[in-house]
């Protein structure tokens, strides 16, 4: 049985070599100690078996690259919103009064200008999203104070949806205005007929609209 095993892959062989050479060639043959070495030589299958192994390693580590990548982006994310959610509050929680060409208004402790936005309801700050990173909340992490001239008990903060704490004065929710760039800008004043600064007795100053003016405009906003 041994012989006969050998004999036809050799004869298979003789074949496809005659027809590859031609006519009046002959192959070249392995002889029988040959052919038996290479059914016997066991490296051959070792080599298989390593390149599987290599691969499946090569496999096991672009695996790994690819969690510890995915790990890290999702830690960027993380980081991400932790920064977006400091923009949106802003500012020392220190209410001060300021005079400009507009009067006296209230600033933070840093002396920016704070706004109000007509738009808002009593302790209900609608500047969210979007319009909070143009208009960040004055925030506070503690108890909010008040200068002399400003009144204690008009003081006071709200929960927004986006975790920040909202200092309020008068029941306004208070805003910095991303455009002012330092003390005493005011750049912020009756844009969009919506913004505007506050006096120290907590009303807003300036062109201020009616109540039908503010439903328009808060339907223009709602559509917007």
């Amino acid at each position: 049985m041994r012989i006969r095993s050998r004999v036809l892959p050799a004869a298979a062989a003789v074949a496809l070599l005659a027809a590859a050479c031609g006519e009046g060639e002959e192959p070249e043959l392995l002889d029988d100690d040959e052919t038996e070495d290479v059914d016997d030589d066991p490296d051959a299958d070792d080599e298989v078996v390593d390149d599987d192994t290599d691969a499946d390693d090569d496999a096991d580590d672009e695996a790994a690259e690819d969690d510890d990548l995915a790990t890290e982006d999702e830690e960027d994310v993380d980081e991400g919103v932790e920064d977006d959610e400091v923009e949106l509050a802003v500012g020392n929680d220190e209410l001060q009064v300021a005079e400009s060409d507009l009067g006296e208004h209230i600033v933070d402790g840093d002396g920016m200008t704070l706004y109000v936005s007509v738009l808002d309801g009593e302790n209900e700050p609608e500047c969210v999203g979007d319009c909070a990173t143009v208009w960040p909340a004055l925030g506070t992490e503690g108890e909010p104070s008040v200068s002399d001239d400003l009144d204690e008990d008009l003081l006071d903060t709200v929960e927004r949806d986006d975790g920040v704490t909202q200092v309020t004065y008068a029941g306004h929710p208070l805003y910095l205005f991303v455009s002012d760039g330092e003390e005493g800008d005011v750049n912020g004043q009756e844009i969009n007929d919506q913004w505007f600064v506050l006096d120290p007795e907590g009303e807003p100053i300036g062109d201020v609209p009616d109540d039908d003016e503010i439903e328009e405009l808060d339907m223009e906003e709602e559509e917007g």
